[in-house]
Formats: C-alpha cells, sequence, structure tokens
C-alpha cells in the first residue's frame, strides 16, 4: 500500500468529508474514522479504516488520539456542529497534532435570502406577515429604523452591554422588544423564539460565521424568511479537494 505513514484520524460530518476519507483509505491502514449525527449527517466512509460510530468527548477523543498515536487530524464537521468543532481543535491543540478543517458548504434554501442593497431589504421588509427578529450590530439596528412601526415590529437580538443598549434605546427601539444574549445561538433555541414572537422574517449579517449553520438551519425548519444582509463569510478551512491535493503532493499519491 503506497504512501501515507502517519495515523489519521477523521470527524466525518459532511458527504465530502467521507468521500475524501474513502480515497485516503486506499493508501494506508492506519485511518481512524469517527462517526456521528452530532458531527453531521454523511454516509460512512468505506475502505481500509477503523470505524468509530459514536460521538467522542473531550476524555474519548483524547484516550484514541494518545492511545493510537495520531498524528493527523481531520475536522470534516458540518457547519452547525460548532460545538464538536472546539472539542477536536482543544484537544488538537493541547497535543501540538496536526489540525486540517474541511470546509463546509453553506447550504442555501427558499426561506433564505441574501442581500447587498440596504434599499431592497428595506422594501423586501415594508409589509412583514409577522414580527422581524434581528441580530448583528449597531449598524444594522441603525438601518432597520427604516422599517415602518420599526419600534413595534422588531424584535432584537442584542449583547448584555449597557452602553449598546442605551444606544439601541436611543435609536427608538422599545425596551420589552431587546433580548439580551450572550451565547451561540442554536436551531431550537431560535425555533422557540419564532414561534413565542410570532416572527416572520430573521434579518442578520453574513459576517457572523459562528452559529451560521444553526440560523440556516432554523429557517429551513419554518416558515420564517432568513434575510442575510452583506455576502456570506466562507466558513474556514479548505474543500476537499484542496486538502487530498495537499496529501497527494505530500505523500506522493496520485489516485482519487
Amino acid at each position: 500500500m503506497a504512501g501515507i505513514n502517519k495515523k489519521i484520524m477523521a470527524f466525518v460530518g459532511t458527504d465530502d468529508a467521507a468521500a475524501l476519507v474513502s480515497a485516503l483509505a486506499e493508501h494506508t491502514d492506519d485511518i481512524y474514522a469517527a462517526v456521528s449525527d452530532e458531527y453531521g449527517k454523511a454516509p460512512h466512509p468505506g475502505g481500509n479504516i477503523t470505524l468509530i460510530s459514536k460521538y467522542l468527548d473531550e476524555e474519548k477523543m483524547s484516550s484514541w488520539i494518545d492511545r493510537v498515536g495520531v498524528d493527523i487530524v481531520i475536522d470534516g464537521t458540518d457547519l452547525p456542529a460548532s460545538g464538536a468543532r472546539a472539542v477536536i481543535k482543544k484537544v488538537c491543540s493541547e497535543r501540538s497534532i496536526e489540525y486540517h478543517r474541511i470546509a463546509a458548504k453553506q447550504q442555501m434554501n427558499l426561506h433564505t435570502s441574501v442581500y447587498r442593497n440596504k434599499d431592497q431589504l428595506l422594501r423586501d421588509l415594508e409589509y412583514p406577515v409577522g414580527n422581524i427578529l434581528v441580530e448583528g450590530d449597531e449598524e444594522l439596528y441603525g438601518l432597520l429604523t427604516g422599517v415602518k412601526d420599526f419600534s413595534e415590529k422588531i424584535i432584537m437580538m442584542a449583547p448584555a452591554d449597557p452602553d449598546v443598549i442605551k444606544r439601541v434605546l436611543d435609536l427608538g427601539y422599545r425596551k420589552e422588544n431587546i433580548l439580551s444574549i450572550n451565547r451561540l445561538i442554536h436551531a431550537d433555541m431560535l425555533l422557540a423564539m419564532f414561534r413565542e414572537f410570532a416572527i416572520s422574517d430573521y434579518v442578520f449579517p453574513g459576517y457572523l460565521k459562528e452559529g451560521m449553520g444553526e440560523r440556516l438551519a432554523s429557517a429551513d425548519r419554518s416558515d420564517v424568511k432568513a434575510c442575510i444582509y452583506g455576502d456570506l463569510v466562507p466558513d474556514d478551512g479548505m474543500s476537499a479537494d484542496d486538502m487530498w491535493d495537499m496529501f497527494a503532493e505530500r505523500f506522493g499519491i496520485k489516485e482519487y
């Protein structure tokens, strides 16, 4: 068997990650693949691998890595799996293990629109069916004062910072419509907010990379329209094809 003389552990949560691991397995006997819904819904990779069909918490992950003597970790988790990604990166950092992340793809759907023009966003929000949930920054909060009856229609998620709250109130928003939240948003939490506040439109900026998968999933699972203001920031990491090219050059392998 050609070329890869390192032990690889991969966390598989996307189709791209499963395909990459299957291809790498043709060139090494030492590849371990952890597959679990917590990493994302993906097919099991095939080939000459050791399959770990369960979620690994920090302790179990550390135990596997230490016992096997892993040299390289591939993070192929999906976008919503931000908690899992944080654990993987922490364990690798503490052990100075080589870490590579496959960039998960942003999945858009019919409930999602991207706006680069503020006037178009305001036009589309002029007559909402229900209320508008907004998450972002003071620039976006200021922009949305252009929505008719904004002080009544807009429910705002803002940092629990007294100075920020004061500036938001000075813009004309109602105190009872401000939700002070200082934690990562999850899809189930957003869905509960949609129901509680009769939300029809959810507005947030494209640069909110952390938790973006959760935001898009919440729109996909509801009738709420996700309105993204500004271009989406790409996920960290490299594509599966680029990662294959990197390993192929490094270990002198050619077939994919």
